[in-house]
């Protein structure tokens, strides 16, 4: 007999490791990329801008520590939950609302003024993976609430 066809034994609580393991890299390999494309300067050359060139600037540089931040906490929490089995809605909650927060702000063009500059691959792909984890968040979530419902 398997272990779930086993008269009595609950099944454990729903696992979304290798889903949670893809975000982590991908928010990882992601941080670095260029995101927005700037003006093209008086010699045809385009600007890009990432996290790591805002902290040169100055009046960049407390956003892109937020967005940092933001990011390698939800790396570790994704990095958590990809190896450990999560019980508690409070990581994919924070996960959900730290990837929420992140693509409003990247939506937002936060720290851009009033110019609009376009997204760059990087910003594209930064914003199809906030939303991904913002979605798995939730859909964790609800399977946890059902399976505490249905299993305790």
């Amino acid at each position: 007999m398997t272990a779930p066809d086993e008269p009595g034994r609950v099944q454990g609580p729903p696992r979304y490791g290798s889903l949670y393991g893809a975000i982590a890299v991908l928010a990882l390999a992601l941080n670095g990329t260029s995101f927005y494309l700037g003006e093209p300067n008086s010699s045809g050359e385009v600007y890009r801008e990432s996290l790591w060139k805002m902290l040169e600037r100055p009046y960049g540089m407390d956003l892109a520590l937020v967005s940092l931040l933001m990011v390698f906490v939800m790396v570790g929490l994704c990095a958590y939950a990809a190896v450990r089995p999560v019980t508690s809605v409070a990581v994919p909650v924070i996960v959900a609302l730290i990837s929420l927060g992140g693509a409003v702000m990247l939506m937002l063009k936060v720290g851009w003024g009033d110019s609009d500059p376009a997204f760059d691959d990087g910003g594209i792909m930064l914003m199809n993976t906030a939303w991904g984890a913002v979605l798995l968040g939730i859909v964790h979530t609800v399977h946890l609430i059902v399976w505490r419902a249905r299993y305790r």
